[in-house]
């Protein structure tokens, strides 16, 4: 038998897919476009060149190392759970394969492209080196780490993906293994009872802060430990995934606890069968979709534990720390984590939604039941009402809230231009929360999956307006700016108002879409369409016939 049969044939369809190709050609424009970004400022003499370079190494090494470590929760944190959903899994395991060919295979299936991608961003950090401000040392452990880094992310996707079996469990469980290897050794070593620099080994951040020299020089170990750790951990990680795929595809019968368990957890999440009956008379007969919405009840009760939890915190760090509470940057960061995470609460069930019942076919006895577009869009929407207007509405009141006890601080420093960017702060967390729902949607039926939903929702809505904030602000400030403070001054302009257009672009063009192609893309794709956009285009070019 040949050694690593599916990930050979995988290596196979890569070399032939243009996309192999075309992103490290995508990652390398990016990275391009954002260093161009990074040293506008000295192409104006505003800043002298060595520490453009350093400034130019120190951002894009940062971005690519958050790239890297979060890169297993979105390439291998669901696919091999995914395998077990769709029942292929134990077809692959009726032949002669083993866990290992299994795991690698879809290591490189899934990994790749990507990794051709962190690649490539290598010798754009080697820009700095030649403006200077940076070493060739500090270059080649950057360039040592951030492989390292992503192999490490995507080994723990692959573990959990291998133990599980729901998409979004397998995400969430990758996200928090991802927090527990990054963050519990710095609480850990930071904290009062413990104050070893041995848990730090386990810290990606740990070999990443030690790349610089002024950290390196101190404790050369410090890097080499941590790093070594990663690579010995990562490969601890795929070996038990080898190990556990086999054994974790088959069905189990049910035990009498889990059985149990599982019936308890009905209750709590649906209510009782009185309740669930009332629920199903009030909203069943006038539209199904609302009462599909709001019937599991533990989705807000993990809303009011979160804010139950942040707001534990903030008195407690408002006791012990009150002018340190009140400061303007310590509070818009507060709200901005707290926005972010509804964010994300959002997208996750909005995207969630439509793409398990298209998997699962409901969506598809949905349409030929009497509802019609207009009918199935007002209960989805309905439902997303009931389910996330009153928490939306919470965060606005902690937000007056925060911004309120910030001013009557008796060392308050707000100004009215402050006070004015936090309002406009708030008006772009209800733009995203509504384009949010409307994208969820869309990508939920027309992604291959939930996760990918989610992703590309994020993407749209909060990560492509920072890209192009970043290349406008690149060209204002090279083209228009003749002094700092004119452009520090605008800089904010051209953010909040980059943010209002792409979310009413992106909204509208959405709403568009949904509501014109909502049967048609809840439809199952044939196969039959060209899927490269140049195909598409192509296609679409009228012919001559001739008779």
């Amino acid at each position: 038998m040949t050694f690593l049969p599916v990930a050979i044939h995988e290596l196979r369809r890569a070399v032939r897919r243009p996309r192999t190709y075309w992103y490290r050609v995508g990652a390398t424009a990016l990275a391009i476009l954002f260093t161009f970004a990074v040293l506008s400022p000295s192409f104006r003499g505003l800043v002298p060149p060595n520490e453009t370079g350093r400034a130019l190494f120190f951002v894009v090494s940062t971005v690519a190392f958050a790239f890297c470590i979060l890169s297993g929760a979105y390439l291998t944190a669901d696919c091999l759970s995914e395998e077990k959903r769709e029942g292929t899994l134990g077809l692959l395991f009726l032949t002669d394969l083993r866990g290992y060919d299994v795991v690698f295979g879809k290591l490189l299936a899934m990994t790749l492209n990507t990794f051709y991608g962190v690649i490539s961003i290598i010798p754009v950090l080697a820009v700095g080196l030649l403006w200077g401000g940076i070493m060739a040392d500090e270059f080649w452990r950057m360039a040592w780490l951030l492989p390292n880094t992503f192999f490490f992310s995507v080994t723990i996707g692959m573990f959990v993906s291998s133990i599980s079996v729901h998409g979004r469990r397998a995400w969430i469980g990758t996200i928090l293994l991802i927090a527990v290897f990054t963050g519990l050794p710095l609480a850990l070593f930071y904290s009062v009872s413990f104050q070893s620099s041995a848990f730090l080994i386990f810290s990606p951040i740990q070999a990443f802060r030690h790349v610089f020299d002024g950290a390196f020089m101190n404790d050369p170990d410090a890097f080499w430990s941590a790093f070594w750790m990663q690579h010995v951990l990562a490969w601890l990680l795929l070996i038990s995934a080898s190990f556990i795929l086999p054994g974790t595809w088959k069905e189990k019968a049910p035990s009498p606890l889990s059985a149990k368990v599982k019936a308890a957890w009905n209750r709590w999440t649906l209510g009782s069968t009185e309740h669930r009956e009332m629920d199903r008379a009030r909203w069943l007969a006038p539209n199904p979709i609302i009462w599909l919405a709001q019937r599991e009840r533990h989705r807000r009760a993990f809303f009011w534990a979160f804010l139950s939890v942040f707001f534990l915190v903030w008195l407690l760090g408002t006791a012990m720390a009150e002018g340190f509470w009140s400061k303007p940057e310590v509070i818009f960061l507060t709200a901005f984590l707290l926005h972010l995470i509804i964010k994300i609460w959002l997208t996750l069930e909005t995207s969630r939604r439509l793409a398990d019942d298209k998997r699962s076919g409901a969506l598809e006895l949905l349409l030929v039941t009497p509802l019609t577009v207009p009918q199935l869009l007002n209960g989805i929407l309905a439902g997303t009402r009931r389910q996330f207007l009153i928490p939306i509405a919470i965060v606005l009141g902690v937000d007056l809230f925060l911004l309120g006890s910030a001013l009557l601080s008796p060392n308050s420093s707000w100004q009215m231009p402050l006070i004015m960017i936090f309002l406009a702060f708030i008006g772009v967390f209800v733009a995203d929360c509504y384009t949010l729902i409307w994208v969820g949607l869309w990508e939920g039926l027309t992604a291959k999956n939930s996760t990918q939903a989610f992703l590309r929702s994020i993407f749209q809505v909060l990560v492509l307006p920072w890209g192009i904030f970043v290349i406008l602000s690149s060209v204002i400030a090279i083209l228009l700016s003749d002094s700092v403070s004119w452009f520090d001054a605008w800089i904010i302009v051209i953010w909040f108002t980059t943010t209002y257009f792409a979310d009413a672009f992106v909204c509208g063009r959405t709403m568009h879409r949904i509501t014109d192609n909502l049967r048609g893309a809840a439809m199952p794709s044939l196969g039959d369409e060209p899927k490269n956009i140049w195909a598409k285009l192509w296609a679409k070019v009228p012919r001559l016939t001739l008779r």
